[in-house]
């Protein structure tokens, strides 16, 4: 099923994150449109985090958070918003759920999804909700490497491994299926509400902006890392939180819902 967004949403959704001119439905549109998403939308579960609150997947209120209030959103929010952007300029893209893969190659129950887009019969993976390194363009689905990141298929699923210094770490596994929102919705509440979810307990902001910059403010620090160093700077306390969110990632503290001390 498509997901789609009136004109003028597509519109705002477009200057939200920084495009003026058309998008044109093929390879150069879809990598455009995936660095713009990354470089203007942070990754954000503050409501969560503040409030214990389980975020809607509702396009009517995915769109009034993340463009109209210009927040941001996590893997559940964001990759379903962006999907709806696709399907609305002529894109054939679906959601797929994803599980995440610790050191040992073992997966966690299903808690996370991604984006499969069809462009001339060749498949592409993008993910725009993962809160840390992701590919900065669509992915062919196929095995092989692509940027810092490299896709391998086992059975059903593919895996997707990221290089590092310490070597290559393997952090998302999936299947080619398409997902319902019947199928995404129970999975959001579950990676919102389970007790010991690191998102309830874990503040943690991330955005990289297009001069490469990278910021991280996870609980009480802010890393801003730099081609040249890695600064960080103390959030001690609520007041500083809220300037941070503000001169960092462009969030109004006035639309978090945080009721929990800091």
């Amino acid at each position: 099923m498509k997901l789609l967004l009136s004109p003028d949403r597509v519109q705002k959704y477009l200057w939200r994150i920084g495009i003026s001119k058309s998008v044109s439905p093929d390879l150069i549109g879809l990598n455009r449109l995936i660095h713009a998403q990354l470089t203007h939308i942070p990754f954000e579960a503050l409501d969560v985090w503040g409030a214990g609150v389980c975020p809607s997947l509702e396009s009517e209120d995915l769109f009034q958070k993340i463009v109209t209030d210009h927040r941001g959103g996590y893997c559940f929010e964001l990759n379903t918003l962006f999907r709806a952007l696709l399907n609305s300029l002529g894109f054939d893209a679906y959601q797929v759920i994803a599980s995440l893969v610790d050191e040992n190659g073992v997966a966690a129950p299903p808690a996370h999804n991604g984006i499969i887009c069809v462009i001339d019969r060749t498949k592409y993976f993008i993910d725009v909700g993962f809160g840390g390194p992701v590919p900065f363009s669509a992915m062919v689905l196929q095995e092989g490497l692509h940027e810092r990141f490299r896709l391998e298929q086992r059975g059903d699923f593919w895996y997707l491994f990221r290089q590092t210094e310490d070597g290559e770490v393997n952090f998302i596994r999936f299947r080619d299926a398409a997902a319902e929102p019947c199928e995404l919705v129970p999975l959001n509440f579950y990676i919102s509400q389970k007790p010991d979810v690191h998102f309830r307990h874990i503040l943690r902001v991330n955005q990289r902006k297009e001069n490469g910059v990278v910021y991280s403010l996870v609980d009480h620090e802010l890393t801003i890392h730099s081609p040249e160093e890695n600064r960080i700077i103390a959030v001690p306390d609520r007041k500083t939180l809220d300037e941070v969110l503000q001169k960092y990632f462009e969030i109004d503290p006035r639309k978090i819902n945080i009721q929990k001390g800091y």
